[in-house]
């Protein structure tokens, strides 16, 4: 089970994967697993990034990346804000962030997630940040 702050994205075939759709839950059927809504909540991560998503000529960011806290990765709602500087951000479900490091690599659970919507069609995902040397 993995956490997400909940944009309905429709995987190739009858497969499906949604993100920013409020609080119903979300069923990867093809790996038989579930992803549920998370109440907003202060998050510590790490191994992380933005993803940058384009579909329907909407663009959205979201934090990608390993939540201390829940010991698995975490992908967030629509980005509010994010301060580089502070290492903080917010999201629209109202969660606030901390950052552990610089953006750049995924930690593996949050990377196979991301290649996981690389895969569709209709949707353009890349990272904002590019990966450091040092990840």
């Amino acid at each position: 089970m993995f956490l997400v702050e909940t944009t309905f994205i429709r995987l190739k075939g009858s497969d499906y994967f949604q993100m920013d759709k409020g609080v119903e839950s979300i069923w990867l059927k093809k790996e038989r697993k579930m992803a549920h809504w998370v109440p907003p909540t202060n998050v510590e991560m790490s191994d992380w990034n933005i993803v940058v998503i384009k579909h329907n000529g909407k663009t959205i960011e979201k934090f990608l990346g390993y939540s201390l806290h829940d010991r698995d990765y975490r992908i967030s709602s629509q980005i509010e804000y994010y301060d580089s500087k502070s290492k903080t951000g917010r999201t629209r479900s109202g969660s606030e962030y901390r950052f552990l490091g610089e953006p750049g690599q995924l930690h593996p659970r949050a990377q196979y997630i991301f290649n996981m919507l690389e895969q569709h069609d209709d949707v353009e995902i890349k990272l904002k940040y590019e990966m450091s040397d040092e990840s």
